[in-house]
């Protein structure tokens, strides 16, 4: 059994990084059938919107390829409504922490640069990785689900690598037009404490079942 899941944790990993890039594909095949003047923009709202239902359907399509797959892998897994519901709010979370963002940094500098925000680019992407990481971890039946726990750790971990240099300047003082965004970010840390809490719960109620 536990081979089984480090299995399927490691194949997750992979699904994670191909889905990002599949899903960025598939949004730009979907952006050629628009009409011209409802194609995202460099410099427009559009350009936002795209870029945080993105990680939307980057996280969607990682679930709904890991779900099979972890089926096959390890028995008794059970997807139930809680680590749908942790799924589904941290894949929001991902989309409005990527849109703000986006539209932090249009505002300021006329469109949108990763090279303007720096590492904070990659807190959504961490969000994205907590939330399947625990969903994962909440089907798993077993005390093998401290392999997947150990994903969540490392996820919520990238996270606060991302969201570090942002707590240094908010230090100095949070400017207006970035309370949007430190309220986003703080929920994203909200959401990473929770989905800890609620793994360690799955790993210790199952290693004292």
């Amino acid at each position: 059994m536990e081979r089984s899941v480090a299995g399927w944790a490691a194949a997750g990993a992979v699904i994670y990084v191909l889905a990002g890039i599949v899903s960025l594909l598939a949004v730009a095949l979907v952006e050629r059938v628009l009409p011209a003047d409802a194609q995202p923009q460099a410099g427009a709202i559009s350009l936002s919107i795209r870029n945080g239902l993105h990680q939307v359907a980057w996280g969607g399509l990682a679930a709904a390829v890991s779900m099979p797959l972890g089926r096959r892998l390890v028995a008794g897994l059970r997807f139930g409504p809680t680590g749908w519901l942790v799924l589904g709010v941290g894949l929001t979370l991902a989309g409005i922490s990527m849109f703000l963002v986006n539209e932090l940094d249009r505002s300021r500098n006329g469109m949108f640069d990763p090279d303007h925000i720096g590492i904070a680019w990659f807190a959504a992407p961490a969000v994205i990785a907590i939330a399947l990481a625990s969903w994962a971890t909440l089907a798993t039946p077993s005390r093998d689900a401290r392999i997947l726990a150990g994903t969540t750790v490392l996820a919520v971990s990238a996270l606060a690598f991302a969201l570090l240099p942002s707590v240094a300047g908010a230090a100095d003082g949070i400017r207006p037009d970035s309370i949007p965004l430190a309220g986003a970010f703080l929920a994203d840390v909200g959401f990473a404490v929770l989905a800890t809490v609620l793994v360690v719960r799955q790993v210790v109620a199952q290693a004292t079942s």
